[in-house]
């Protein structure tokens, strides 16, 4: 698809995330998932979006919230980085098509195209280089003679210069999230983990289950599925990207990647790695029950060390409860 425009919802997400790491946020980082409501004084409108199951979770770490694809944290992680930093990493990654300036954007409801939306996410693998999709590799005539060669899929300015758009380092970290949806046990992409090799990607789902998205990568191929109809129809109860999507996508690098050797997404310099409690974000201690190794930009791994309590604090839940 590389014109019809349809809302990406949770698939927009990572676009926010790594605006955030590149801001000096790392995986690690918590932000607090809670209730919010926005009233417009003039039309009386009230906004008041909610987390899939309804549940809110407190303080989270962004790689949890990215994995489990949390909307209110997402919310207040875009109020927190900044609309305008967030449309300007978009247009970093490709993104060409209108975005609105205002928290909606956290849920994808600003309208992209499958094609602009997988070439946006093919940075990251690419280690920060923008990758331009061919449509034509090569036509030759009865002689032998190039007629076409390297055609590009889709148009626009962004296609224009294949580069480097993101230093190889703030790309491995965005990678490093996106696998998460896939690796962690809450992940909404962990379906995924049937191919056993490194994976990344998101699934999307739009309101009322009328589109529903799947963009994702391995170290050497980029895909994306989107399922909808021609005109806005719900799909039907329960058909979420990773429900609708996210199988179409596994069969089809099931197929493509059967010939590939398995490899991992080369660490670039400035990487370092360090074991940290799933919970707290913070160092792992002696008592933590639940920790993993996060990748982190050197001067960016966290000084604290948990002592392994997963309670919430009262503050804490009072947080949750809290709406501005």
């Amino acid at each position: 698809m590389t014109q019809a425009r349809r809302q990406p919802g949770s698939a927009f997400k990572p676009v926010i995330y790594g605006a955030a790491l590149r801001k000096g946020w790392t995986a690690a980082s918590t932000i607090v998932d809670r209730p919010l409501v926005y009233e417009d004084p003039d039309s009386g409108f009230v906004w008041r979006p909610g987390n899939y199951k309804g549940e809110f979770y407190g303080r989270i770490t962004l790689r949890s919230a990215l994995a489990r694809s949390v909307n209110n944290a997402t919310i207040h992680l875009l109020n927190a980085v900044g609309v305008d930093d967030v449309i300007d990493y978009a247009r970093t990654l490709g993104i060409e098509s209108p975005l609105v300036r205002n928290l909606s954007l956290a849920l994808g409801s600003s309208g992209v195209s499958l094609l602009e939306l997988t070439r946006a996410y093919a940075v990251f693998p690419a280690q920060g280089r923008r990758v331009v999709p061919r449509f034509v590799a090569r036509v030759l005539d009865a002689e032998g003679n190039v007629l076409l060669e390297n055609v590009p899929l889709g148009g626009g300015p962004a296609q224009a210069e294949p580069g480097e758009v993101l230093s190889p380092l703030d790309a491995y970290l965005a990678t490093d999230m996106l696998r998460a949806v896939v690796e962690e046990p809450h992940g909404t992409g962990r379906q995924a983990q049937a191919l056993r090799r490194p994976l990344g990607g998101k699934t999307g789902t739009t309101n009322e289950q009328g589109d529903a998205w799947f963009v994702g990568f391995s170290p050497d191929l980029m895909a994306g599925v989107w399922v909808g109809f021609d005109e806005k129809r719900v799909l039907g109860r329960g058909e979420t990207g990773g429900r609708a999507a996210l199988p179409i996508w596994i069969d089809f690098m099931r197929e493509a990647l059967a010939e590939r050797p398995r490899r991992d997404f080369p660490v670039p310099e400035g990487v370092v790695f360090a074991r940290v409690d799933r919970a707290s974000g913070l160092l792992a201690g002696p008592d933590s029950t639940d920790s993993y190794f996060q990748a982190f930009a050197e001067g960016k791994v966290p000084t604290e060390t948990s002592d392994g309590s997963v309670a919430a604090s009262e503050s804490d839940r009072r947080l949750r409860l809290d709406a501005f």
